[in-house]
């Protein structure tokens, strides 16, 4: 996921693998407005996930089953200040249920980031 800021109602792009709803797009262009979302049903965990934004606001979302080959959801415009947050999201939609989630070969590309990348 990418934040514009840590408020809830935050601008933001993000892509998530889901138990029911397949892989899925979401993203919030205008801060307090409604998340739109893109699905790609009936695929499973595990997959890759990829999340890529230009300085000029472009963000790309993808995902893949073997980390080579990759499906690109739409191309849309999420304008966001610098520093924008970058950080891996997980939740059950329940806070009577508990969820977990693995991630492995997290990387940030052509960035700044560094390896030692903190939560």
């Amino acid at each position: 996921m990418i934040r514009d800021n840590l408020d809830a109602d935050s601008r933001y792009a993000g892509v998530f693998v889901t138990p029911e709803n397949g892989v899925r797009f979401q993203y919030r262009s205008t801060a307090g407005a409604i998340t739109a979302r893109l699905f790609a049903e009936g695929i499973t965990a595990p997959q890759w996930v990829k999340l890529e934004r230009t300085c000029g606001g472009l963000v790309r979302s993808y995902y893949s089953a073997d980390g080579n080959t990759w499906t690109r959801f739409n191309l849309i415009q999420v304008g966001m200040e610098m520093p924008a947050y970058v950080g891996l999201a997980v939740t059950s939609h329940n806070a009577e249920l508990v969820c977990e989630a693995r991630f492995s070969d997290v990387s940030f590309p052509n960035t700044n980031v560094s390896a030692d990348w903190t939560d």
